[in-house]
């Protein structure tokens, strides 16, 4: 299975490698307001094969970070989350969305059925 998210405005892709789980993830100006904006993708370590960049032009999937996964027991685990400067304007740098993105990663690692 591939997922991704969105690389339309070149944001720099960062990684954190957490004891259950891996996120990629993105932050800055790419909303289409401009405003600053988090989209992380992610995945339990037992699933994730790699990490690629599609293509920037061309036909099919373009400018999006995929990720590669592999199936746990026939099922694909992943999840998609994000944080933009309209709904909190401490959002607008990206600490406090990577504050935020490990707080999720904690939860989700709590609890019994992901």
């Amino acid at each position: 299975l591939v997922t991704g998210i969105v690389t339309l405005k070149d944001p720099e892709i960062k990684q954190y490698q957490g004891s259950q789980f891996v996120a990629h993830y993105t932050h800055g100006k790419q909303s289409e307001n401009k405003d600053g904006l988090g989209m992380a993708i992610i995945t339990p370590q037992e699933n994730f094969v790699s990490s690629v960049d599609a293509p920037t032009e061309g036909k099919g999937v373009v400018s999006t970070r995929m990720i590669l996964l592999k199936s746990a027991e026939g099922s694909y685990t992943y999840y998609f989350t994000c944080d933009w400067e309209g709904q909190d304007g401490s959002y607008k740098d990206i600490s406090p969305f990577e504050a935020s993105l490990r707080k999720q990663i904690e939860e989700i690692s709590q609890s019994t059925v992901f």
